[in-house]
């Protein structure tokens, strides 16, 4: 046989199985061999595979699926969601308020019932709006002075600050949550009427009166 026809015969015998992908070929089946040299991959079947590893490992930032396909690799260990403690076999689940009066079905973005966010640290405190149906901002007002929390510390205050006002009665009160809580009292003289608003933040135990005008009754 001449060697021209011969040496043609192997090389295309050669191309023939550098393209073959089965069991029987040499060519892996994850792959295709379009190149010269038999059983090299030239492309993965998986566009997500490193040919330079035969299509067997992903490229890097994939994994492996549970059906062999390459996908997206997720972080094992995100950020713990702020407000939580992240415990357990899965870090990134909300398993424990370091709040107690955090609401664990929210991942403690919010508090419990009869509780709200108070600044600084935004800790979650106990409601004391007495009012029916009031709301954060919502101004409700209050028919027993008594039943106020810290309503004796501010009248207190506003006598210290007003010397005028003692003797005078208490005729109406109103609070507000907001940074802290407001105060709208209203006190009456024989003669005259004040109104007179005060902010007070508890947990720095900061009081203001923001308002203060009289008129004549």
């Amino acid at each position: 046989m001449n060697t021209r026809i011969w040496l043609l015969i192997v090389a295309l015998g050669l191309a023939a199985a550098a393209t073959t992908a089965g069991p029987f070929g040499p060519c892996p089946l994850v792959c295709q061999c379009t190149g010269f040299v038999p059983g090299v991959c030239t492309k993965c079947n998986d566009p997500n595979k490193d040919v330079s590893t035969q299509c067997k490992n992903c490229l890097s930032g994939y994994v492996t699926n549970s059906v062999g396909k390459c996908v997206p690799k997720v972080s094992s260990n995100p950020t713990c969601p702020p407000y939580c403690e992240c415990r357990g076999f899965v870090p990134w689940t909300c398993t424990n308020c370091p709040d107690p009066n955090a609401d664990l079905s929210t991942q403690c973005k919010k508090c419990n019932t009869g509780y709200h966010k108070a600044p600084p640290k935004g800790l979650c405190t106990k409601d004391t709006r007495t009012g029916t149906g009031s709301i954060p901002g919502g101004i409700t007002p209050q028919v027993d002075t008594t039943k106020v929390p810290d309503f004796a510390l501010i009248n207190s205050f506003v006598l210290s600050q007003h010397p005028e006002l003692v003797g005078a009665t208490v005729t109406k009160l109103s609070t507000q949550v907001v940074s802290g809580m407001n105060y709208y009292i209203s006190y009456e003289t024989a003669t005259t009427r004040y109104d007179v608003v005060v902010w007070y933040q508890a947990w720095l135990n900061n009081k203001q009166i923001t308002s203060f005008t009289s008129s004549p009754k």
